[in-house]
C-alpha cells in the first residue's frame, strides 16, 4: 500500500492494537453502545461483534483515519480511558508526522521508523496472543 491507504492502515493498528485491544470488556461495550448510531450497528452487531469486528467498520465508516480521532473522542467522555486519550494523539501526530515528510518525496517504504509510529506498549494480561503474534512481525 502506498498514499493514503498506507496511513489508513497504520491509524487502524492504532485503533485495535492501542485502543479497543486495552479497554476491559466494560468500556468496550460501552464504546459499542456510544458508537452504534455512527457505525449502525444493530442490536446482535453490538453484542456479537469483538474488537477486531469493530476496527473493521470503524476503518470502512471513517476512511480519513480509520476512525481514530472518532475513537478518541469517545475515550475522552470514559473516565477510565483518560490515560489512552494522550496515548492515541500521540500516536495519531506521529503517524501524521512521518508520512507527511516521506510523502513530499515518493510513497514511504516500511523503514523501522515509519513502524515505531504504531508499535505499542507491553501487552496487557488480557491482550489476546493474536497481538503478540502480530507485534512480533
Amino acid at each position: 500500500l502506498t498514499g493514503r491507504g498506507c496511513m489508513v492502515n497504520y491509524y487502524k493498528q492504532i485503533v485495535l492494537l492501542s485502543g479497543l485491544e486495552y479497554m476491559n470488556d466494560y468500556n468496550f461495550r460501552a464504546l459499542k453502545s456510544l458508537l452504534n448510531h455512527d457505525l449502525k450497528l444493530t442490536k446482535n452487531m453490538q453484542d456479537d461483534y469483538d474488537r477486531i469486528k469493530i476496527a473493521d467498520l470503524m476503518e470502512e465508516k471513517f476512511p480519513e483515519d480509520a476512525g481514530l480521532s472518532k475513537l478518541i473522542e469517545v475515550c475522552e467522555d470514559i473516565p477510565e480511558l483518560a490515560d489512552r486519550v494522550d496515548i492515541l494523539r500521540k500516536k495519531k501526530e506521529k503517524v501524521k508526522n512521518k508520512t507527511k515528510i516521506k510523502s513530499e518525496s515518493s510513497p514511504p517504504p516500511l523503514t523501522s521508523s515509519l513502524m515505531e509510529a504504531w508499535e505499542v506498549e507491553p501487552a496487557m494480561v488480557t491482550a489476546s496472543s493474536e497481538v503478540h503474534r502480530l507485534r512480533s512481525h
